[in-house]
């Protein structure tokens, strides 16, 4: 049922998918960050609006790494455009979108800075009160 907007039946399934793929992605020993609408919505600690798909970075070999992982939790690669740039994947009609990044490794300095990349806190579940 969607309430202000958002499908919440639908955003549950989505966020089982994301601690899914951050199950799999440390199984496989791949770095993962999430991209576009999900990690705006994580940013601001609250849902915003339904989401298409579900979108994530990894460093170039953490796709492939993942892409060994996820069949065997039940997702399908699809096809995706441009081919080589991401690895798309589908799970009980859900997908997700994998982008590869060739940066440096988290943590890695920069002129005495130190780079780190995190994700934001989890959302609250749908329903739930929004975070202040």
């Amino acid at each position: 049922m969607a309430v202000g907007g958002v499908d919440e039946r639908r955003a549950a399934r989505q966020l089982a998918l994301v601690e899914e793929a951050l199950g799999a992605a440390r199984g496989a020993g791949a770095e993962l960050w999430l991209r576009g609408g999900w990690a705006m919505d994580f940013t601001l600690g609250r849902l915003t609006h339904d989401h298409g798909d579900i979108g994530w970075f990894t460093r170039a070999g953490g796709a492939d790494a993942l892409a060994r992982k996820l069949p065997l939790l039940g997702h399908t690669e699809v096809p995706c455009s441009p081919p080589g740039l991401r690895r798309d994947f589908a799970k009980d009609g859900l997908e997700s979108s994998f982008s590869g990044t060739w940066g440096r490794r988290s943590g890695a300095s920069e002129g005495g800075r130190q780079l780190r990349a995190a994700l934001p806190p989890p959302l609250p579940r749908p329903g739930a009160a929004a975070i202040p």
